[in-house]
């Protein structure tokens, strides 16, 4: 009369069967491969185009990072604060948390070699100061 679900990090969950139908179902590892999203934003100054080399090569160069298709860097939206970037790369189903969390923590790395600021939000606030 349910539904039982081992997670990721152990977690053992039981869902009655009466939630489960008519609902979706997800499944993460039915797939041969995955892909690996990481979303970073650069400072409106930054060269766009070298951070998107940067990007690209970053994510070409990683073991885990299948060749097709081919990794790709998008111009996701225009933000309050930056020029927000997806770099979506291939990865087998058994590497791609590997690949995601490697991808995260390099861009940071080569960004800053690479002099790309990663900005983070500001507000400026001016008093005015009433006579």
């Amino acid at each position: 009369m349910a539904t039982e679900l081992l997670k990721f990090d152990n977690t053992y969950i039981t869902i009655p069967n009466s939630l489960v139908w008519g609902s979706p179902v997800i499944n993460s590892t039915r797939m041969d491969t995955r892909r690996a999203e990481v979303r970073v934003g650069v400072a409106y100054d930054s060269d766009l185009d070298k951070a998107i080399r940067v990007a690209t090569d970053l994510m070409t160069a990683h073991k885990g990072v299948l060749p097709s298709p081919e990794p790709t860097v998008l111009v996701t939206e225009l933000g309050d604060s930056s020029v927000n970037l997806a770099l979506r790369a291939w990865a087998k189903t058994s590497d791609m948390w590997d690949v995601q969390w490697d991808l995260t923590r390099d861009v940071v790395r080569a960004f800053k070699e690479a002099g790309i600021e990663i900005p983070f939000p500001q507000v400026d606030v001016h008093l005015d100061r009433m006579q």
